[in-house]
């Protein structure tokens, strides 16, 4: 995380006091507006008739369109917190007037009115939600948007209450002076809350990001959530209508207000009600696109029953749905979907969805009331034309999760991805440029060139004159290039060669000419007139080829491996790999036992390089199996570890089952073994994965984990990969109950630390130890899992988890959404910071594991300092829980562990009593 980021969350309010300011702010604006709304619903139907409210509707509409381009545009140039400010200090202005106007208001003084309370709201919430989803990351959404819809819902309830108690007093357009005035402290309390993390910083660079509006409308997941926002909006709306026509019907005109405002007061109260015991837990248990499910489907019924038996109540029982799930449980569980999304999509795709979506739903509903008004249809029509509506919304919410989980991957996804760089187009001047420089004086620009026409597989556009070029690394490079060369004056050349004055370039002349198969070659001369001891190794080795049997040779080879030079030995194993195997491989594996790195290195490299060539005149085949104890050993070397998996993937199938009989062998170099799985991974085949499938089950711990990232990295590059999914999900649940179980032993080597006070004796790097042993069963659940479904990316989220909040949480979300059930509530406990006391006691309800969880109902709640806490049975399980710790398999935790408590089990309670 940057340092100006953690300085900005160092700064950031605590998270109940950034929850109390955002509650209390929701709570003020929504008891103004209830208040506002019963004045409104009053006022308006006592002087117009039913029939008007689809008129109102478009009116709000088509205006919320134009407040949203304006909140669009004051976003991009004002802070959120001071748009919101400044919306509610002018609204109270405005409220005012109302106030003054609407003693005895005309038709326009209505419809304005009426326009006016839903235009207001629309901007308050919005521009409140915009500026909280900067304020929280997505866990804290999870546990502060419930609460704050549900400060919202208290707010409705106290306004509604609030109007039928001043209706008693008052006029009911004395109402809008009310409004006005808690608008005024909703912005007092608006102040007061934080500012946005990193605003500053990330402002222009979010705007350079933003794609346009086009881009983002073009985009399948802020589509989706406009589905359901319309969808949503016009069954909120026909719903209105159908209850509004139904009471104004009923209730005479002069009781309208305060029917409305008791009315409003019960519904207001049961969403709050519904919001405190049933959306946080909605929410965190079902996920938020499944709870977003619950209203279409709700409504549906509702609906249902209003078009079976049309009557007040079931109209009211219409709106008591509506009005208990939409601003509570839906209301929540819409602000966290636009999480995912940076700010700067966030602003725009916000005013989207409540411009075009909401505002735009209600204007489709309101035609159609229109057209069925005009048509003089009964309103039981009405409700069955929301049916279908009710089926789309159940539809856009089903089709969420998947955008919902893909907005978090992209966010992740620069954990998972390596770039990949690919080649442009040559063209013909691309072509000629390049030739062009082989003739430069730089003789980077030379070798620049003929590394392009190498990877562009035009090396047969490099002249041999280039051979003679006075720079040592261009000639090397050169021959490099024209080893196994086959053009017609490159053996002439190479033959002149042999005089240059620099070792390296005669060295790798007489290497190529060798390699040419050329007869005429002086390797006598070489061998015993060159004053290089690198160009006599050259030759030693390339007469050794020829004359396999001479044993002088040979011994001289062995000589020099032995009691040459560095430079000598270097060279030698350089081209060791050229010789038939059954000779030089075992002087190889001599070599090895007390080489230096240096010495490996060489061989290494040369044996990699031999794994890619033709077979030649040197030998019977590139690489033969007599290699392969040699390249089993250099696996074990870090320095030369991956050129031997060059070598041995090179070596094809033979490769893959040397590998597969050392992974076999019990007794192999555990040091080798260890990495072996890597090894066998990067052939990438079915065998492969067949290999280490077979292996997974009973191996070593360090074993294990490293076949799960082979595993891991193969269904990365090829997902259709088939492997046991039974055997890696039963892998994902070991690993798990092998990091529930170290947590339980954690604490229970705590506990049995104050329950047995004394020296240290090797307690406190246990502890340690087994902390680490949990970090790591953790993180092998979560590589079986990657196995398991790779495109989920689980090594990325994995990363999440120990990064800073932002990211953990939303790594944490995708826990929630892609984990099986049976390991989910598991490694949540495992992944959360709560106290290792409270972590095992959630990891317990779901992995039951003796001793462990006979630890959980005996844990206290805080150990005193008298000893009271100490119970015979806890003291029985603490010693069941320190001979599970003697017995561990791991070798070196099992020994720390009799080091801390003694070799010796416990006695058994009975035992102790007749100590006693």
């Amino acid at each position: 995380m940057r340092a100006s980021e953690q300085q900005a969350q160092s700064r950031s309010p605590p998270f109940t006091s950034r929850v109390a300011l955002a509650t209390g702010t929701l709570l003020i604006a929504i008891a103004s507006h209830s208040v506002r709304e019963t004045a409104r619903d009053a006022l308006f139907l006592g002087g117009l008739p039913a029939a008007s409210l689809p008129y109102a509707y478009l009116i709000i509409a088509c205006g919320a369109i134009l407040v949203g381009v304006a909140n669009r545009f004051l976003l991009d140039r004002v802070s959120h917190r001071l748009l919101l400010v400044g919306t509610l200090v002018s609204a109270t202005g405005v409220d005012l007037l109302f106030w003054q106007i609407s003693a005895r208001p005309s038709a326009e003084t209505l419809f304005a009115l009426y326009a006016w309370t839903g235009l207001l709201a629309t901007a308050i919430t919005m521009q409140l939600w915009l500026h909280l989803a900067e304020v929280f990351d997505v866990e804290e959404s999870k546990r502060a948007f419930p609460l704050i819809a549900a400060g919202g819902l208290v707010g409705a309830a106290l306004g509604s209450a609030l109007s039928g108690a001043l209706l008693f007093f008052v006029d009911t357009h004395d109402l809008l002076l009310a409004s006005g005035g808690l608008l005024l402290v909703a912005s007092c309390v608006a102040s007061a809350l934080p500012a946005r993390d990193g605003a500053a910083a990330d402002g222009e660079e979010e705007l350079r990001r933003s794609a346009g509006l086009a881009a983002t409308l073009c985009s399948s997941y802020p589509l989706r959530i406009t589905l359901l926002a319309v969808s949503v909006a016009v069954l909120a709306t026909g719903i209105d209508f159908v209850f509004k026509h139904t009471v104004a019907a009923s209730v005479p005109s002069e009781m309208l207000g305060r029917v409305f405002a008791w009315i409003h007061t019960a519904i207001n109260s049961a969403a709050l009600l519904f919001e405190l015991v049933v959306a946080s837990w909605a929410l965190r248990r079902l996920g938020v696109t499944r709870t977003l499910m619950i209203l279409p489907c709700a409504l549906l019924v509702a609906v249902q029953c209003f078009v079976a038996m049309p009557a007040l109540f079931t109209a009211m029982a219409q709106k008591f749905v509506d009005g208990t799930l939409r601003p509570s449980l839906h209301q929540a569980g819409t602000e966290v979907l636009f999480q995912p999304l940076s700010p700067q999509t966030r602003n725009t795709v916000k005013t989207l969805v409540e411009s075009l979506g909401k505002r735009g739903g209600q204007a489709l509903a309101s035609l159609g009331i229109l057209v069925a008004s005009g048509l003089q249809v009964d309103l039981r029509w009405i409700a069955l034309g929301l049916m279908p509506v009710a089926g789309a919304s159940l539809v856009a919410s089903l089709g969420l999760r998947r955008d919902y989980i893909e907005r978090f991957r992209e966010r992740l996804s620069g954990l998972a991805e390596e770039a990949r760089v690919r080649l442009p187009r040559l063209d013909l001047h691309s072509l000629e440029a390049l030739v062009a420089n082989l003739s430069s004086p730089d003789d980077s620009q030379v070798l620049a060139a003929i590394d392009l026409l190498e990877r562009y597989r035009r090396t047969s556009l490099v002249p041999p004159l280039l051979l003679y070029h006075p720079s040592v690394p261009v000639v090397l490079r050169a021959l490099e290039l024209f080893r196994n060369g086959s053009h017609p004056f490159l053996e002439g050349i190479l033959h002149r060669l042999l005089e240059h004055s620099d070792e390296d370039v005669r060295s790798a002349s007489l290497d190529a000419l060798v390699a040419t198969g050329s007869a005429d070659v002086p390797l006598e001369r070489m061998l015993r007139g060159d004053p290089s001891a690198k160009v006599r190794s050259t030759a030693v080795v390339a007469l050794a080829s020829r004359r396999a049997d001479d044993g002088d040779l040979i011994t001289f080879v062995r000589g020099l491996l032995a009691n040459g030079t560095p430079e000598e030995r270097v060279a030698v194993a350089r081209s060791l790999p050229r010789l038939p195997g059954a000779l030089a491989a075992p002087l190889a594996r001599e070599t090895l036992a007390g080489a230096a790195a240096p010495v490996a290195k060489a061989l290494a490299f040369a044996l990699a390089q031999e794994s890619s060539l033709p077979a030649s005149s040197l030998s019977a085949s590139s690489l033969s199996a007599d290699w392969d104890p040699v390249l089993i050993d250099l696996i074990a070397r870090r320095d030369t570890r991956a050129a031997a998996r060059v070598a041995l993937v090179g070596r094809g199938a033979a490769g893959l089952r040397a590998l597969e009989t050392a992974l076999d062998d019990p007794e192999t170099d555990p040091v080798i073994r260890r990495h072996l799985p890597r090894s066998i991974h990067r052939f990438g085949s079915a065998r492969a994965a067949e290999i280490l499938m077979r292996n997974l089950e009973g191996a070593p711990l360090g074993v294990h984990f490293k076949i799960l990232r082979g595993l891991g990295r193969m269904r990365t590059d090829d997902p259709d990969l088939e492997v046991d999914e039974a055997l890696v999900e039963r892998e994902a649940g070991l690993a798990m109950d092998r990091a529930v179980e170290m947590l339980g032993l954690r604490v229970a080597c705590f506990l049995w630390a104050g329950a047995h006070p004394g020296p240290d004796a090797g307690r406190s790097l246990l502890g340690r130890m087994l902390a680490d042993e949990e970090a790591r069963s953790l993180e092998r659940s979560f590589r079986a899992l990657h196995v398991l479904d790779p495109k989920a990316e689980f090594d990325a989220i994995f990363e999440t988890l120990h990064a800073g909040n932002a990211e953990r949480a939303e790594g944490l979300e995708l826990v929630r959404h892609l984990v099986p059930e049976d390991l989910r509530d598991g490694l949540l406990a495992l992944t959360s910071r709560d106290a290792a006391a409270a972590k095992l006691e959630r990891a317990c309800r779901q992995r039951a594991l003796a001793p462990v969880s006979d630890l959980v109902p005996l844990l206290p709640s805080e150990p005193a300092e008298d000893s009271s806490w100490i119970t015979p049975e806890l003291l029985q399980v603490l010693e069941r829980c320190v001979d599970r710790l003697r017995d561990d398999p791991d070798p070196v935790l099992r020994e720390v562990a009799r080091c801390a408590f003694g070799r010796e089990r416990s006695a058994s309670p009975v035992a102790r009593a007749e100590a006693r």
